[in-house]
């Protein structure tokens, strides 16, 4: 009697560790550093983005801490990724309200959408709110950005993408860095004759479930072992980053892989 009831008490605590674990890492945010070194990038400091991707309307973020640790770096630029809002999220007031805050800290707020904000009976309405506070939607466009004196231009392709004429909408100075916002790296990787330096993406939620030395065992949307799930990846002359998000989309559920925002640096490479 008395030994199954001690079974039971361990039982009863490595359930309550297991749970305090995973709250911590779907609601404790970290920031993930990210260093490229471009040739075309001539400034004596580094370019600093700020990218948000799958968001998801986390509730459980502190947000005000959040928005310090963005105060502290200071980015030239802040890029929305997609999924900022779920599917099924009917109230944007408090996600609204968050993105006015990071406004706060740069008028360079660029965004793509995700697969969520297409799904979202409102998503169009969530898009136009985006637009009504000052954030800038590139989709199917291009923009130039002056940073301290050197211009570099960012583009951006959205989720569900028509395949639109690339002519159109990127731009065709060569020697400028360019930065391609693309909620999916599938889309950035496989959408042939796209030009940019650097992509950064998301979607993926870097698996939600990773296994130390394995890394990613499955993701919402790609399967076993996907290829492209988290972190940096060099492709021929370019890179693609893929950001593992700030929130959960199906099932509230992460383990090694916490919440994050990421903070990209580009810097010279001599």
């Amino acid at each position: 009697m008395y030994q199954i009831e001690g079974f039971l008490e361990i039982g009863i605590i490595v359930f309550l560790l297991i749970a305090i674990y995973i709250r911590i890492e779907i609601s404790v945010f970290k920031v993930k550093v990210v260093k490229i070194a471009q040739n075309k990038v001539n400034l004596s400091r580094p370019i600093k983005i700020i990218q948000i991707s799958d968001y998801h309307d986390n509730k459980l973020i502190n947000k005000n801490r959040l928005i310090r640790r963005i105060k502290r770096v200071n980015p030239d630029i802040i890029a929305l990724t997609g999924d900022i809002i779920s599917a099924n999220t009917t109230d944007f007031t408090k996600t609204i309200h968050f993105l006015k805050d990071i406004l706060k800290i740069s008028p360079n707020v660029y965004s793509v959408g995700g697969n969520h904000e297409l799904r979202n009976i409102d998503g169009d309405e969530f898009k136009q709110q985006l637009k009504d506070i000052g954030i800038e939607d590139i989709e199917y466009s291009s923009r130039t950005v002056n940073i301290d004196g050197m211009d570099i231009n960012l583009c951006g392709i959205p989720f569900n993408t028509n395949k639109y004429p690339k002519d159109e909408w990127q731009s065709k100075n060569s020697a400028l860095f360019t930065v391609l916002l693309s909620h999916s790296p599938k889309t950035a990787i496989e959408y042939d004759g796209l030009l940019y330096d650097l992509a950064l993406t998301g979607h993926m939620h870097g698996g939600q479930v990773r296994i130390p030395f394995v890394g990613a065992v499955v993701t919402p949307y790609g399967g076993l072992f996907p290829k492209y799930n988290k972190g940096l990846y060099e492709l021929m002359d370019r890179w693609v980053y893929v950001d593992s998000g700030l929130g959960n989309s199906t099932y509230p559920l992460r383990t090694f892989n916490r919440v994050q925002i990421s903070y990209i640096q580009i810097m010279n490479e001599k």
